[in-house]
């Protein structure tokens, strides 16, 4: 599967362990471009698992990783796996009930992200720390066309991007 460019296995509950075997299998795919593994029951473990599989993924464009549990333990993980990710396009990271510490790792893992067009982090609970920290990270996203952080937990600071 060295050429695959398009993976697709949301909603199939593979969980920390399947997410796990995957990562072993992802190293290989270098050609990958689309992988969509939302609705899947992945925690914290297995976005740690997957943030290995992804570190050699630098033509990924489209990455999903929506409704599932990664928390903050789980996007610091990811945040690693991403630095090598400059073309990635669309991230979609909603509904993973990743926090402020969450966010500032996304934060540092997306400063390379400067292809960015399509950012959702909506339906987490980033609070003002988070937003603030989000927003420096986004300073070089100059492509960032649709930005979704509805139904976060923040107050009163405004993003700058």
């Amino acid at each position: 599967m060295i050429w695959l460019q398009h993976l697709d296995l949301s909603h199939n509950n593979i969980g920390d362990v399947g997410a796990e075997s995957l990562s072993k299998g992802m190293e290989n795919m270098t050609e990958l471009e689309h992988l969509d593994l939302s609705h899947n029951n992945i925690g914290d473990v297995g976005a740690e698992s997957l943030s290995k599989g992804m570190e050699n993924m630098t033509g990924l464009w489209h990455l999903d990783l929506s409704h599932n549990n990664i928390g903050d333990v789980g996007a610091e993980s990811l945040s690693k796996g991403m630095e090598n990710m400059t073309w990635l396009q669309h991230l979609d990271l909603s509904h993973n009930n990743i926090g402020d510490v969450g966010a500032e790792s996304l934060s540092k893992g997306m400063e390379n992200m400067t292809e960015l067009q399509h950012l959702d982090l909506s339906h987490n609970n980033i609070g003002d720390v988070g937003a603030e920290s989000l927003s420096k990270g986004m300073e070089s996203m100059t492509q960032l066309q649709h930005l979704d952080i509805s139904l976060d937990n923040f107050d009163d600071v405004v993003l700058r991007v």
